[in-house]
């Protein structure tokens, strides 16, 4: 990857995290800033997840980077409305959605038939 591409790279996951900063969401939860802080490798707030999991039976796991903290983080068809509700309010381009879309996959996936 050429320094250009890093840097076009760069600028759109700051215009990412910058349209989808919890600052613009003001019923936005803890739970949710966390969930994004994850997929966008930054700290909105403590502690910060460094890891999820999603259980066969839905359940979200999550790892923290205090461990007294993990644990269960909620159900995975609740978070995924919650995101994608997330999405569509937050007035994103196409390249900034698909990037938002690939990042969940990667960090989380989609468990029901959707296709990022």
């Amino acid at each position: 990857m050429d320094a250009n591409q890093q840097t076009a790279e760069a600028v759109l996951k700051t215009r990412l995290l910058n349209k989808l900063h919890p600052e613009n969401f003001t019923h936005m939860t803890g739970k949710m800033a966390a969930v994004l802080g994850y997929l966008l490798d930054v700290s909105f707030v403590q502690p910060r997840i460094t890891d999820i999991t999603v259980t066969a039976d839905g359940c979200i796991l999550a790892d923290t980077d205090e461990p007294r903290f993990g644990g269960f983080l909620g159900n995975y068809h609740d978070l995924l409305r919650n995101w994608r509700s997330l999405l569509r309010v937050a007035n994103l381009k196409a390249d900034e959605q698909m990037l938002a879309e690939t990042l969940f996959a990667a960090k989380i996936g989609y468990f029901d038939g959707t296709v990022a």
